[in-house]
């Protein structure tokens, strides 16, 4: 399986999520390729590709482990990328944010907040390796395939995800996006409270 099989499994596992959607990879590769960049140069070539397709943000992922052998082990890295007019993250935790500071802090000074000093850094990153030999993965790989419509399709049953790199792979690309969307979830509630905060000095 190739880069772009898995970046169409990506693409499809993102527009599983309400609310979410996401261009063919076929368009996003023949936007890069008209401007002549690369995503995994950095930042700014990821944002000037959302910039062209006129897209709130750019998924950048690579392979970091591809084994196809049963049990299949399946390695990816993902980092959101934000179109600057479209997403802004003005301020930063200077530290992780603990729900027993903040309630028993005597005010709000002690938690700080100051501008983001790296406007290149991704919005959010996941880095994910999935082992079907794994116990815990494979009750993440049952979990995922109760109530899909294919799953009776084959007397392997849920099995069929840890017997297929095809299917293995489709398994881990929704589960490196559903962490990546918790981990964004996360980071838009930090900064929801860092403004509220800061309107309240």
């Amino acid at each position: 399986m190739d880069g772009e099989a898995v970046a169409r499994l990506l693409a499809a596992a993102l527009t599983e999520t309400q609310g979410v959607a996401a261009a063919p990879v076929e368009r996003t590769i023949a936007t890069m390729r008209r401007l002549g960049v690369n995503p995994y140069d950095g930042a700014a070539s990821a944002r000037s590709v959302a910039e062209a397709m006129h897209a709130d943000a750019v998924l950048v992922g690579s392979i970091t482990a591809y084994d196809p052998y049963e049990p299949p082990k399946l390695g990816l890295s993902l980092a959101l990328y934000a179109r600057a007019s479209a997403i802004r993250t003005p301020f930063k935790v200077e530290k992780e944010i603990d729900p027993l500071d903040i309630a028993g802090a005597v005010s709000d000074t002690s938690l700080r907040f100051v501008e983001a000093e790296d406007p290149d850094k991704p919005l959010s990153t996941v880095h994910v390796h999935f082992d079907a030999a794994n116990h815990e993965v494979q009750r993440r790989v049952r979990a995922y395939a109760q109530g899909r419509v294919d799953e009776g399709a084959s007397p392997l049953g849920w099995r069929r995800y840890t017997a297929s790199m095809t299917l293995f792979t489709k398994f881990a690309a929704f589960a490196a996006v559903e962490q990546l969307l918790d981990a964004e979830r996360v980071r838009l509630a930090r900064q929801a409270l860092a403004a509220e905060l800061e309107r309240s000095r």
